[in-house]
């Protein structure tokens, strides 16, 4: 994720809207001031599609849509590579295609006059498009399964997921709304980003004479800013919109400062309104919460990391490890991937995971691929499940949507005394018996703290 925030923020310095040095210091500097701020309480940090969707977005704002819109000349390659962008956001989540198609629409509306420049970023933009997809389903064909992938990421999730997460109008506009609770606070953030961002582009346009085809381009582009979050929600998942936020504003106000002479009256007023606004955001930040934990950015950052490269050892890991054979792997139930980390085991093919919407699936399966978790525990149950019996959202208890798991870890497993969440097959060695299943608690495996044990 470091490595893309960073490949955005050079594609904010290399926009073709900043022609001075200077422009290109302050322009990165406005996005990655910001960005550092609330990387971790917004969970900008954690290996998500909403941050590489972000980091997509802001490179082809960047590349072709804000300068264009801002009435800068762009090139084939800037066009090529907010198509590319767009292919590669839509790959991330098929939700974000209305915002590609707004980001995409608002840059070429605004040139809209110039035909010819018009005519060469479409395609220009086009041919980036295919060009980033041919390597992805070259992939696909490789390595994947294209109808698995079909099947499993868009059929079932428009059947099953979409009840569980719905996109309406009323939460978009909802979340329109700015709000001062803690969790909301860099939400909130975003939003006058891009409503600054939105009156500088605007004030730009000013300065050019106006035209109705730019200013409708302004507006475009802000509500394809916006779908970047279509369900209106502000946690983590806000992710992508948050970056493109910042870069919104962080590309014109770096322009103006690039561009009004050092030693100008107006050039100390406008930096000092830049560090009160890296401020600003830095001070808000510190009073935000994460999620799912509802912690501050300095709590969050007392919890110990993850080094993969360091062997952690610990009484029920050992008990973990001896239970497997070499090769094997082990089940989480229902979603605590932070267990395979400090184990270094992978887990059971299909099922990383388990959540209400695909047993849903399990129900009515499409296509004739079967993904049933009760199916395969009472038919090939794995050596070592790690049960902790996490509500899912508070509301879905794991024997709600699972309605085995009670009796398959009765009658063929035993729990491992060094931590009630450690279940070991009874026939992989002594284990004493606990005579309960684990208490609901949301955080083991799940959330940012020391390996179990």
């Amino acid at each position: 994720m470091v490595v893309l925030a960073f490949a955005a923020a050079a594609a904010v310095a290399l926009s073709p809207m900043l022609a001075r040095p200077r422009a290109r210091i302050w322009a990165a500097t406005l996005f990655l001031g910001p960005l550092a701020s609330v990387w971790t309480v917004q969970g900008l940090s954690l290996v998500s599609y909403h941050t590489m969707a972000g980091c997509f977005a802001v490179t082809g704002l960047a590349s072709f849509g804000v300068p264009a819109v801002a009435g800068f000349q762009v090139g084939r390659g800037h066009a090529a590579t907010a198509g590319a962008c767009g292919l590669l956001c839509c790959a991330t989540a098929y939700s974000l295609v209305p915002s590609v198609v707004l980001l995409a629409a608002a840059p070429l509306l605004a040139m809209s006059s110039d035909r010819p420049s018009l005519r060469r970023c479409a395609r220009a933009w086009g041919v980036g498009f295919v060009l980033a997809g041919v390597p992805l389903l070259a992939w696909l064909l490789i390595h994947g399964d294209l109808v698995g992938y079909a099947v499993f990421h868009f059929l079932s999730m428009q059947a099953n997921y979409a009840r569980y997460a719905p996109v309406t109008l009323a939460g978009l506009l909802a979340s329109l709304v700015p709000s001062t609770t803690p969790a909301a606070l860099v939400h909130a953030l975003a939003l006058g980003a891009t409503l600054a961002g939105a009156a500088s582009l605007v004030g730009v346009l000013l300065t050019q004479g106006f035209r109705w085809t730019r200013l409708a381009g302004v507006a475009l582009l802000a509500l394809g800013v916006v779908l970047l979050d279509a369900r209106g929600l502000v946690l983590f998942q806000d992710g992508a919109f948050v970056m493109a936020a910042i870069a919104l504003v962080a590309l014109p106000l770096g322009a103006l400062l690039g561009a009004i002479e050092a030693d100008a009256g107006p050039a100390f007023g406008l930096a000092l309104l830049a560090g009160g606004l890296l401020g600003l955001v830095e001070h808000t930040a510190r009073g935000a919460t994460n999620t799912p934990w509802g912690m501050t950015r300095t709590q969050v950052l007392g919890f110990p990391g993850y080094d993969l490269n360091v062997d952690r050892d610990t009484p029920t890991l050992r008990t973990l490890r001896a239970a497997l054979r070499p090769g094997e792997r082990m089940m989480a139930l229902v979603y605590s991937p932070t267990i395979f980390l400090n184990a270094g085991v992978l887990p059971v093919r299909g099922f990383h995971e388990y959540l209400p919407w695909e047993a849903d699936y399990a129900r009515h399966p499409i296509a004739g691929r079967l993904r049933d978790l009760c199916v395969t525990l009472r038919a090939d149950p794995p050596p070592v499940i790690w049960y902790d019996g996490w509500v899912v959202e508070g509301r879905w208890a794991p024997p709600s949507f699972i309605p085995c798991i009670t009796e398959v870890l009765a009658d063929r497993y035993v729990a491992d005394l060094s931590n009630e969440a450690l279940f070991i097959r009874s026939d992989r060695g002594p284990h004493a018996r606990v005579g309960h299943l684990p208490s609901v608690d949301p955080v083991i495996g799940f959330g940012p703290g020391a390996p179990p044990g």
